[in-house]
């Protein structure tokens, strides 16, 4: 969130946005990958726990958990995701938020603190509902949002490391590690800016080998970092299909 802050802060200043136009572009850049990710790993999951084993969870259940985002309440075919849809309304909260303080640093600063405070109080009481998108989330995910912004706003050195590195509000750390530090290594850089893909298809992967035979169970429990590796070698094709020819199911234009 904190790296979204600061991705924010660059595009924010690169073109002004009402709330209607920054709602249909992060719609674009963040719920739209989250609903064709999880559908592609919908399948995923009938495969491995409606042929491959049984799961007393319906169809219903499981589109529905789509729609909920909260693992906490119901999981969903690719939990990893769950983020998305989190840093969406993040992202909707701070813009109201800057809006009615009219741009006033302090009084935006206050804001947060306050919202974040409440918030995690709120967090902290046993009878608390688990709320769709990890709505309960977003007021101390609006702090580490402001983090983010307000460093980028001040330290003008670090907006060379994150230029590189942004995507549409969501950038990860891990992306910004791999895209500017290591730039002589294109297939760390293509894993960067994939990370959304490893996200989404790892742990569908994982619960694939457990249950495709015992022998694949046993080999995953003796040897997991050996089959961690493997399965993220095995991504890189499924990323490469993803950048090449079905960016748009991810929010961005294919890369040629």
């Amino acid at each position: 969130f904190m790296i979204s802050g600061a991705a924010y802060y660059l595009q924010m200043r690169a073109r002004s946005f009402d709330f209607i136009a920054l709602v249909k572009n992060k719609a674009k850049g963040l719920l739209w990958p989250y609903l064709t990710l999880n559908f592609i790993t919908f399948w995923i999951w009938i495969l491995n726990f409606k042929i491959l084993s049984h799961s007393e969870s319906t169809l219903a259940e499981k589109i529905y958990a789509i729609i909920y985002s909260n693992e906490e309440y119901i999981e969903s075919p690719s939990n990893a995701t769950w983020f998305l849809p989190t840093l969406f309304l993040t992202i909707l909260v701070f813009y109201l938020v800057q809006k009615w303080s009219e741009g006033e640093e302090k009084l935006l600063t206050l804001a947060v603190l306050v919202l974040g405070v409440a918030g995690y109080v709120c967090s902290q009481d046993p009878d608390a509902v688990d709320l769709p998108w990890h709505i309960g989330t977003v007021p101390i995910a609006l702090i580490m949002f402001l983090v983010g912004y307000l460093v980028l706003k001040h330290i003008g050195r670090l907006e060379h490391f994150l230029e590189s590195a942004k995507r549409q509000g969501v950038i990860f750390i891990v992306s910004v590690l791999l895209a500017v530090w290591v730039p002589k290594f294109r297939i760390l850089k293509f894993i960067g800016r994939n990370t959304i893909v490893y996200l989404a298809f790892h742990a569908p992967l994982f619960r694939f080998i457990e249950v495709v035979s015992e022998r694949t169970r046993g080999i995953f429990e003796r040897h997991p970092v050996i089959v961690a590796s493997l399965v993220f070698v095995g991504l890189i094709p499924v990323a490469y299909i993803f950048e090449k020819y079905l960016g748009g199911l991810l929010g961005r234009k294919s890369k040629k």
